[in-house]
C-alpha cells in the first residue's frame, strides 16, 4: 500500500510523528513517504530530528504577509504535482490548517482515498477559529476514514451525516507523542525559578489578532500584582504577535519571553507549569496529563472535553475576565487535577495503524 503523509506545521508534525514513524517501521507492507509543504517551514526543521522523522519531499510555499488566498494557491499547485507524480493509495493529513484543507481538496480531484487524523473537532461557528473550522468540516465530508479522538468528535461526525463505518474512535495521536517526550524533558536548558509559581502563557490564533492587546495587558496586569509568579511565554513564530509582545511585555521582571520553542523543551515548560493560559488547541489536551489547570482565552473551544472534566476553563478575551479567573486560581493555590487524561491514552497511533492493516 503506497501512502503519502502531509504535514504542515509544528502541530501536525508532534501529532503525524508516532502514526509516520509506524508506517515507515512496517516497510514490507507500507510504502509511506513524508511531504512537508512548509507552512511551518523553520520549525519544522527545527523540530523534525527531535520527532525522529525526516520528509521525503519537501516544498516551500511561505511568504511573508501571504494572503491565505495566495497561500491556498501555492499549495495546491506544489501538492498536486506531487500527487501526479506519486499516484499513492492514500492520502493522510491531520488536523485543520491549510495544508490539510488542500490535501482533503486533491484527494477528492484525484480519486484517492483520504485519511483525516483528530477529525470531528468543531465549535459549529465557521469563522471560529479561523478558518480551521472551514477547513475541518471539509477535510471530515472528503475523508474516507475519519479518525476521531474522542466520541464528542465522533458524535460531531455523525450529526453531519458522515456514514458510520468511515469514522474510527481513536483517542488523539498528540498525547502519543506527549507521553514519548515527557520520559526524556528533563534535559531541557530552560531555568525554572525556584520560590516560584510558573505559569505558560502561549497565544497565536488569527481570530485572536485585532484583541490579542487585551491579553497581553491582562497578562501584564497578572505579572504586576503578583511578584511571586513567573510567566514563560514562548513566542509564536508569526512576527505580528511577536512585535505586541514585546511592545507590551518585555519590560517587565517577572515575565520571560522565550524565543520559539522545540518540541522538548516546550514539554518540560508544561511540566514543571502550575497554571497554563493559552488559545491553543495542542495545549489543553496536553495539560491533563501532568494535572495542570487551564485558562483558555478564546470565546469558543472545539475541545470541550477538559472543560467538562474541570481541568479547564473557557474565559474569553475580555481584560478583566482573564485577571479575574486567574485570580480565583491564585486564591486556590494552583491546585492540580489528578484526572485520566481525557483526549487519549497513548494508543492512538496504533489503532490507526490497524485499520490500515485491514485495507490491504
Amino acid at each position: 500500500m503506497k501512502l503519502i503523509a502531509i504535514i504542515g506545521t509544528r502541530p501536525e508534525l508532534i501529532k503525524m510523528s508516532p502514526v509516520v514513524k509506524a508506517l515507515k517501521l512496517k516497510s514490507d507492507i507500507f510504502q509511506t513517504k513524508i511531504l512537508f509543504t512548509g507552512q511551518h517551514e523553520e520549525s519544522l526543521k527545527k523540530n523534525a530530528p527531535l520527532m525522529g522523522i525526516a520528509p521525503d519531499i519537501s516544498l516551500s510555499v511561505i511568504r511573508q504577509n501571504q494572503s491565505l488566498g495566495l497561500l491556498t494557491a501555492k499549495l495546491l499547485s506544489k501538492i498536486d504535482k506531487v500527487i501526479h507524480k506519486e499516484r499513492p493509495d492514500w492520502i493522510i493529513a491531520q488536523g485543520d490548517t491549510s495544508s490539510v484543507f488542500v490535501s482533503s481538496l486533491l484527494a477528492f480531484y484525484h480519486k484517492i482515498k483520504f485519511a483525516h487524523v483528530e477529525a470531528g473537532l468543531r465549535t459549529k461557528n465557521k469563522f471560529s477559529p479561523f478558518p480551521e473550522e472551514f477547513n475541518r468540516f471539509v477535510c471530515g465530508y472528503i475523508a474516507d476514514i475519519n479518525f476521531a479522538p474522542t466520541k464528542f468528535a465522533v458524535n460531531n461526525l455523525i450529526s453531519e451525516n458522515i456514514p458510520i463505518e468511515k469514522i474510527l474512535l481513536t483517542g488523539n495521536t498528540g498525547i502519543d507523542s506527549l507521553l514519548d517526550a515527557a520520559k526524556w524533558t528533563d534535559h531541557s536548558q530552560i531555568k525554572i525559578p525556584e520560590g516560584k509559581k510558573i505559569i505558560l502563557m502561549t497565544t497565536h490564533r488569527r481570530e485572536n489578532f485585532k484583541v490579542i492587546q487585551n491579553i497581553f495587558k491582562a497578562i501584564q496586569q497578572i505579572a504586576q500584582n503578583h511578584q511571586d509568579i513567573h510567566i514563560f511565554y514562548p513566542l509564536h513564530i508569526n512576527p505580528v504577535i511577536q512585535k505586541k509582545a514585546r511592545e507590551l511585555l518585555s519590560d517587565i521582571d517577572n515575565i520571560e519571553l522565550l524565543p520559539p520553542q522545540d518540541y522538548t523543551n516546550f514539554v518540560h515548560l508544561i511540566k514543571k507549569s502550575d497554571l497554563i493560559l493559552t488559545d491553543s488547541g495542542g495545549i489543553q489536551e496536553e495539560a491533563p496529563t501532568f494535572g495542570i489547570p487551564v485558562l483558555i482565552m478564546r470565546e469558543e473551544t472545539e475541545r470541550p472535553e477538559g472543560i467538562k472534566a474541570g481541568v479547564a476553563k473557557l474565559v474569553g478575551t475580555n481584560k478583566d475576565e482573564i485577571i479575574n479567573a486567574f485570580n480565583k486560581i491564585y486564591k486556590g493555590k494552583f491546585q492540580k487535577h489528578s484526572i485520566t487524561n481525557p483526549y487519549g491514552d497513548g494508543k492512538a497511533s496504533e489503532r490507526i495503524i490497524k485499520f490500515f492493516e485491514s485495507q490491504i
